[in-house]
């Protein structure tokens, strides 16, 4: 390499560098700021937040809550101009309610050399009802541009000390730097929760002593705390994941007991064994659960009567699943009626599985209800119980040393199978006589998809075969909704899906809609292009992905596909006298660190026939983000091998 060339590549590393000046460590606009116009480690990001600073802490005079806000953020181009937007909620509760104070909001541009500040206006502040409990506070940052620097901070004043102010380290835009500072009198004892797995660069706490002085002379000590993150990157939903708030990362507080002066005390978190009897006596819950039913008038004769204990529950269940609708209501806590379901034949998930609870036990299996919250709702805090995290309930049955659960609100799951949206890490197993506990949510079965292709030549040199294709676990759950809900649009789907390729004799091969699998064969016909004496045939008629679901740049959650799976792919072509093999695709292999997933792509040559096998496998329900670019490349190598690979056949006569 010469020295010139060297000395130009440092030279554009310079100005690379001289590009982004930005000044992280505090609240103050530098020209830094305003001149620096790109953002190298994400080069998708629209706008970046520089600095933000937050501090919350009891007034000394009023011993109200406040909490002070500062945001400093860069808009990169017209696309982030939305992030000069700005919502703030206001809480309310009865005739008491926050106060928003002090909104001060700037502009930064820099034209013609010149550094231009452009003030927010109090008139263009704008309070909206929200709902019963919050307002909201929004207003809009003036004269934005391309490049400009956007400043805005305000003040929160509350009266209620039962909702410490969280703080959000994380959001659709990368932040270089977020602090949130805390000082939290002795008297109020908060469990305090880091949410999203990602470090913290500060983490200090010290005691502040007689940080509050009441009136009758008595005094509190203060638990200072501060937190910070840097170089956060944004956070982009992608496919794969639950809901974002199980990896925002961000801190929350959860009030758990109050210790006034005068040594009264007040625990607002409950423990287990304390909501174990409330729940016993909860009208939605406990005393629905509890209540006698009349199993033999309900249930026919045949069922009421099957000796076999588990065929009695199968039975039961199914009769459950058919006679009685879900109205996709997720409320557990509220609307829940034996008497109304069994009058209306439908009702919340809540009432349809406490009835299949109820006539189970009526029938003297062991069952106990389960709680859980769905994969859009969260996880569910698990050092202390939040009920109103909870927005789902199953049943738990044992039968000859065997445990199932079960939902009745789909009429497509077999026995012993749970919805995908239960999937949800774990749930809370209620048993008013022992206590309850955490269980396992996770497949009673494995999710396989299996096809098989068999072609070949006939005497008119058509090629024609057959499709055989066998689903397990979740996919084939899919499948069955799609088929018996609609098989004519299923079929119709299915041909456009090949419009290459002729289909007949479709059959479903499948026993009943609550089978455990899902199995399909068709004929078809292959209209092939000749160019010349060649002929390039793709062997995939299926595609298990049309495209990789993974483009991000960096993502920082896990990748959640919620079971393991299986793919097969088995493909035969039998030639004629009429056509020679030319060229087959190579063989490829490669596998995920750790054992943890395998792609095998293995084409053969036998005589004038060729089969290969395609096989992916994901071994765990569950990757770390750290996974993250080995999926990456591992799905685009699937794509590429559905996509691209070719069969080159040549005609000999």
């Amino acid at each position: 390499m010469s020295k010139f060339t060297l000395l130009f590549i440092l030279l554009i590393s310079f100005t690379c560098l001289a590009q982004e000046n930005y000044n992280s460590e505090s609240y103050n606009v530098t020209l830094g700021d305003i001149t620096s116009n790109t953002f190298l480690k994400d080069s998708t990001a629209n706008a970046i937040v520089i600095f933000e600073h937050g501090n919350s802490y009891v007034d000394k005079n009023d011993f109200d809550l406040r909490t002070e806000k500062k945001h400093k953020t860069k808009i990169l181009n017209r696309q982030g101009f939305n992030h000069a937007n700005i919502v703030i909620h206001q809480y309310k509760n009865g005739n008491s309610k926050e106060y928003i104070e002090d909104i001060f909001a700037t502009t930064y541009n820099l034209v013609n050399n010149k550094v231009i500040k452009t003030q927010l206006q109090e008139k263009d502040i704008f309070i909206e009802e929200f709902n019963e409990n919050h307002t909201i506070i929004k207003f809009t940052l003036p004269n934005i541009k391309e490049g400009s620097i956007i400043t805005y901070s305000y003040k929160i004043r509350s009266p209620f000390m039962f909702k410490y102010h969280g703080w959000n380290f994380q959001s659709e835009i990368p932040k270089l730097y977020s602090e949130y500072n805390t000082s939290i009198p002795g008297n109020w004892l908060y469990n305090i929760k880091l949410v999203g797995g990602k470090k913290l660069v500060l983490n200090d706490s010290k005691i502040e002593k007689n940080c509050l002085k009441m009136f009758n002379g008595a005094s509190a000590d203060c638990g200072v705390s501060k937190y910070a993150m840097k170089d956060i990157p944004a956070f982009i939903e992608e496919n794969y994941m639950t809901t974002r708030a199980n990896y925002l990362a961000r801190i929350e507080y959860e009030l758990q007991t109050f210790r006034g002066m005068d040594g009264t005390i007040k625990h607002y978190t409950k423990t287990w064994d304390a909501v174990d009897k409330e729940l016993r006596t909860d009208k939605e819950i406990g005393k629905q659960l509890k209540k006698n039913i009349d199993a033999e008038n309900i249930l026919p004769n045949h069922i009421y009567n099957e000796p076999d204990i588990l065929k009695k529950a199968k039975l039961i269940y199914k009769y459950v699943q058919h006679n009685y609708t879900w109205d996709e209501e997720y409320k557990i806590f509220s609307n829940t009626s034996i008497k109304d379901i069994l009058k209306n034949k439908s009702g919340n998930v809540s009432s349809i599985n406490i009835l299949l609870h109820n006539l189970l036990k009526a029938c003297n299996v062991n069952v106990n209800p389960v709680i859980l919250s769905t994969r859009n709702n969260g996880y569910p805090t698990d050092l202390f119980p939040v009920l109103s995290e909870f927005n789902y309930q199953i049943v738990q049955a044992s039968i000859n040393e065997n445990v199932y659960l079960l939902d009745a609100t789909d009429k497509y799951l077999n026995f012993g199978e749970i919805p995908f949206r239960c999937l949800n890490n774990k749930g809370r197993l209620i048993d008013f006589k022992n206590g309850s506990s955490w269980i396992t949510l996770k497949p009673s079965i494995t999710s396989n998809i299996f096809y098989q292709a068999n072609l070949k030549f006939n005497e008119d040199d058509q090629l024609v075969g057959t499709i055989k294709s066998k689903r397990t676990g979740y996919h084939a759950l899919h499948k069955k909704k799609a088929y018996y809900s609609n098989s004519s649009d299923y079929l119709d789907k299915l041909e456009n899906n090949f419009p290459y390729l002729e289909i007949s004799n479709f059959k479903i091969t499948s026993d009943i809609e609550t089978s455990k699998d899902f199995k399909e064969t068709y004929n078809l016909e292959y209209n092939f292009n000749e160019a010349g004496d060649n002929i390039y045939l793709n062997p995939f008629f299926v595609t298990f992905f049309k495209e990789n679901p993974f483009k991000l740049q960096e993502r920082t959650y896990p990748i959640d596909f919620g079971y393991s799976d299986s793919y097969f792919y088995m493909f035969n072509i039998e030639l004629n006298d009429h056509y020679s093999i030319v060229e087959i695709p190579k063989e490829q292999k490669i596998a995920l660190p750790n054992n943890t997933g395998q792609l095998v792509f293995s084409p053969k040559q036998v005589g004038n026939s060729i089969n290969f096998l395609f096989k992916i496998d994901f071994k765990t329900p569950i990757y770390d983000v750290d996974y993250y670019p080995y999926l990456k490349a591992f799905m685009s190598k699937i794509v590429d091998i559905q996509n691209n690979t070719l069969i080159l056949l040549k005609k000999t006569i």
